[in-house]
């Protein structure tokens, strides 16, 4: 199982991306989530905050049952 560890306060998470979050996800924000931190050199996209912490709700959801965005 791949994952990653992320620290917030005195708590550990792991975070990790499955199909199923990765839909959840892409429903949430609209849009395909790798066109999320798209790259162009002209014109740099920068991710809402609104978006960031979908993606970490979404990473949460394998793991961390129960976790909500409200």
């Amino acid at each position: 199982m791949m994952y990653v560890d992320f620290n917030a306060g005195n708590k550990e998470y792991k975070l990790k991306l499955n199909v199923g979050s990765i839909m959840a996800l892409e429903k949430k924000i609209g849009v395909n989530p790798a066109a999320v931190f798209g790259l162009d050199e002209k014109n740099p996209v920068i991710p809402t905050i609104t978006t960031m912490v979908t993606i970490l709700w979404a990473s949460l959801q394998d793991a961390e049952h129960g976790v909500s965005l409200t």
